[in-house]
């Protein structure tokens, strides 16, 4: 088995999980978000499980299997401290925001691991008096996502302004070639 560190830790979850490419919402992702923006594969991964975890409840495999990949991250002192990082604020802090996540967290984690879990606490969940501003997160999260929906198309439209823009200066150069044979 090779070492698992952050800049393979995305390819590892995708090849560990290969259902998670099946689902539905995996499909927003592109290739770029993929290969660069392991934070947002995580979160996508965050949601598909927690939807199992509501599906299947928390005797599901393949829930217990990631929670024992993630307490064998955190009990080891080798582990990739970005890895750690990104387990916290993703998955902890996600499965944080509803009381069944949050419930299967502290009954599937140990050492190191529940420690995180409970630090999380501190900056969102369900517990905290002022919890009530997480719809409102949710509202910032899918606004982010229509922008950046809005940044590809105009990408992409930028990409087809370009070409025309270049088609047009063939054309001129062309009727420039023209005019100075025949003229």
């Amino acid at each position: 088995m090779s070492v698992i560190n952050y800049e393979n830790i995305v390819e590892r979850l995708l090849k560990e999980f290969p259902s998670f490419k099946e689902w539905e919402d995996f499909g927003q992702l592109d290739k770029e978000d993929i290969e660069k923006n392991t934070y947002i594969v995580f979160s996508y991964f965050v949601r598909y499980m927690l939807e199992r975890l509501e599906k299947n409840g928390s005797q599901d495999l393949m829930l217990k299997r990631f929670f024992y990949f993630i307490n064998s991250q955190f009990n080891n002192p080798k582990s990739d401290p970005q890895i750690l990082n990104l387990l916290s604020v993703e998955v902890f802090e996600g499965f944080a925001q509803t009381k069944k996540g949050l419930n299967f967290s502290r009954e599937n984690t140990v050492g190191n691991a529940r420690h995180a879990v409970e630090m999380s606490l501190t900056y969102t969940g369900v517990e905290r008096p002022d919890f009530n501003i997480a719809p409102e997160a949710i509202n910032i999260v899918k606004s982010i996502e229509k922008y950046n929906t809005k940044l590809k198309i105009e990408k992409f439209f930028s990409g087809i302004k370009n070409i025309m823009v270049l088609c047009l200066i063939v054309f001129v150069f062309l009727i420039f070639i023209y005019i100075s044979r025949y003229y």
